[in-house]
């Protein structure tokens, strides 16, 4: 029998059985504390972890309003940015319902947000000042519906307001256009247009309407511009001979018409229509003579020919500010400028009044202007080749019947037209 030299217990098989069993505890007891500090480390890594995320949480949900009413999102979130914050809640302690609900408003706010944000070229700011907001399409697109009575809703719905107004102003000026394709313009109502262009605020949208206004408001330039330049007579010739003379003072809306070194008729520039079809601008004035209303309205047809040259009454007139010309062609005295001007082809057959109907048609583009109702009757007294005169009759208030004369008009073959009221 054999013993254990260091325990002294009984060998079995030559093996001490405590001293084969202590090996095996300790490498036990070694690996639990190993794994005991793994899982020491793992907590604090995760505690530490979770704090931080907690932190930045924290850090972030503190700012996610930029006004003191907590009411509008920074500027700087955007929605990746709010389901991040969403997805760290795990980690956050306290009222995770209010949390929540304070993510999804704010999410839901941003989302339109960026609706809003993409019909324009640069970001909506803060305190939602559209006044360096560019529209970033000059087609029009649906806009959503914000509601709601916080700052944030009354702000984003004034910047989608601006938006619809900037383009409900150029359609408005588009429709006025299409309007004019074929109609007789009034001169103010292209300044209207004019104003109604400079009241679109974004330069995009401001610069589509002037391009979409641009052959009409070329139709005003271009009377102004030659009036303006050519303060003064102009005369034309009847058979080679001087015929009328007038003067044109468009800066100060006046007009003179009359015969040479004779008396003369005086009225106002300040009423100008402009007929698309025949190009022809018409100046509707009443004449004056000896502080006498000779007529109530006249119509004097206009058309722009070259720098220095216009037909009145469709005939050619030349520009002769000093009226040397003019004299020239009085004393028969020869004049290159007079024979420049009876070389220029000018067609008059599509304005002529060849008719009694020609002559009430025309008649009745004015109707408005000598301040005639739509309904009115033709009463012809003279029916000659160049001059169609008549009454024009008007139902009597309250009656269907066309009977009181209003007054009496006078249609010439070359556009010149005189109305007077009746006494």
């Amino acid at each position: 029998m054999k013993f254990c030299s260091k325990c002294g217990e009984k060998l079995v098989d030559n093996q001490c059985p405590k001293c084969k069993e202590k090996p095996s505890k300790r490498l036990f007891n070694r690996k639990s504390v190993l794994i005991s500090l793994v899982g020491i480390i793992i907590c604090c890594s995760f505690l530490f972890y979770k704090k931080r995320v907690e932190s930045a949480f924290i850090d972030n949900y503190n700012n996610l309003y930029s006004d003191s009413t907590k009411s509008v999102p920074n500027m700087d979130l955007d929605e990746q940015k709010v389901k991040k914050m969403v997805k760290s809640l795990w980690a956050v302690s306290g009222d995770k319902l209010e949390y929540k609900r304070q993510l999804a408003d704010v999410r839901e706010k941003v989302n339109i947000r960026d609706k809003v944000n993409q019909l324009f070229d640069e970001p909506i700011p803060d305190n939602f000042d559209s006044t360096y907001l560019t529209i970033n399409s000059d087609t029009r697109i649906e806009t959503p519906e914000i509601e709601g009575d916080d700052t944030f809703s009354k702000g984003l719905r004034s910047v989608v307001n601006y938006y619809n107004r900037q383009f409900d102003m150029l359609e408005s000026v588009e429709k006025t256009i299409n309007g004019w394709d074929i109609a007789m313009i009034d001169l103010a109502d292209i300044d209207t247009l004019e104003n109604s262009i400079q009241s679109i605020n974004d330069t995009k949208l401001n610069a589509k309407a002037n391009e979409l206004a641009k052959d009409i408001v070329t139709i005003k330039t271009n009377f102004e511009d030659y009036f303006n330049g050519h303060v003064g007579w102009h005369f034309n010739l009847s058979d080679n001979q001087l015929g009328d003379i007038y003067h044109f003072n468009f800066p100060e809306n006046e007009l003179g018409w009359g015969a040479f070194q004779g008396s003369g008729m005086t009225g106002y520039m300040n009423a100008v229509k402009y007929d698309m079809k025949n190009k022809v601008y018409y100046i509707i004035t009443p004449l004056i003579s000896m502080d006498k209303t000779v007529y109530d309205t006249t119509i004097t047809p206009i058309t722009l020919i070259d720098k220095d040259t216009i037909s009145i009454n469709n005939q050619i007139a030349m520009y002769d500010p000093e009226q040397v010309e003019a004299y020239n062609v009085f004393q028969n005295n020869p004049s290159a400028k007079v024979d420049a001007m009876k070389k220029i082809a000018f067609d008059t057959s599509e304005m002529e009044i060849a008719s009694k109907d020609d002559a009430t048609i025309y008649f009745s583009k004015f109707k408005d202007s000598i301040g005639l109702p739509e309904k009115v009757s033709y009463e012809f007294i003279t029916e000659e080749k160049e001059m169609y005169e008549f009454n024009i009759r008007i139902n009597s208030e309250g009656s269907e019947e066309v009977t009181n004369r209003a007054g009496t008009a006078i249609v010439y073959q070359n556009g010149y037209m005189t109305y007077k009221k009746a006494d």
